[in-house]
């Protein structure tokens, strides 16, 4: 039996934690990290990929 499974990027949060910015947007290995996190999700061969954004999504979708 084959399954489908499906991954869920949750990057709506505001990054308040970190002081320097939105997470999202820290390079990673010279990618910005939503970047580096849908590339290794891509990589890991889910059937179907959904990505959630809420705060800063306008520069979120601008980059990806």
């Amino acid at each position: 039996m084959k399954y489908k499974i499906s991954a869920i990027i949750l990057a709506a949060g505001m990054s308040t934690r970190m002081k320097i910015g939105n997470k999202l947007l820290l390079k990673v290995d010279n990618d910005p990290m939503i970047i580096k996190t849908i590339k290794n999700i891509i990589h890991a061969k889910f059937n179907t990929i959904y990505l959630i954004l809420g705060y800063q999504q306008n520069l979120i979708i601008n980059i990806i």
